[in-house]
């Protein structure tokens, strides 16, 4: 069995280590990136089964790179944005466009985990019916 394949992306050190840990310990083989634009050039980001990036960094925001993962239509994981602001805005057209989650920081890494995990298990669903 292949192990689950989650993308982190945020321009914060520290968040991307403490996720990055956590999931690792709950199974997962994460990739990070510091930025969008950085996320976007990776090898083998629409095989990532889930993708969890920060709404605003410099560059391409969270939600330019859900949309560009959408156009380019080979992805079929689940997004969850996560943001530190008060996005009403961005969070409105992300659950217009289909985002998975959007998820205000700061974040509590148990309730993160049960999100991804109910992603996992409605994308793997989809996959078999």
């Amino acid at each position: 069995m292949r192990r689950k394949r989650i993308l982190l992306v945020d321009d914060e050190a520290l968040v991307l280590e403490e996720l990055t840990e956590t999931f690792e310990f709950e199974g997962f083989e994460v990739t990070t990136a510091a930025t969008g634009d950085e996320a976007a050039a990776l090898p083998g980001i629409d095989e990532m089964d889930i993708v969890i990036s920060d709404l605003k960094m410099p560059g391409l925001s969270g939600l330019d790179l859900f949309k560009l993962l959408k156009q380019r239509g080979d992805f079929n994981g689940s997004v969850i944005l996560l943001s530190g602001h008060g996005a009403q805005v961005e969070h409105d057209e992300a659950i217009e466009l289909g985002i998975y989650a959007f998820l205000s920081k700061p974040i509590d890494v148990v309730d993160l985990v049960t999100v991804v995990e109910n992603a996992i298990e409605g994308v793997c669903s989809q996959l078999v019916q």
